[in-house]
């Protein structure tokens, strides 16, 4: 894809990991609020 320029996959696969990769930090950030009760955000 790369090589063919298939440049619509690519941003489909680009996008992808850049939302999963999101999720991912807030999904953590959610987590290790509620795991770790010092933390509160006012």
């Amino acid at each position: 894809a790369l090589f063919g320029a298939d440049y619509p996959l690519l941003q489909g696969v680009v996008m992808v990991f850049t939302m999963l990769y999101v999720a991912a930090a807030l999904a953590v950030d959610v987590l290790y609020a509620y795991i770790d009760p010092r933390i509160r955000y006012s």
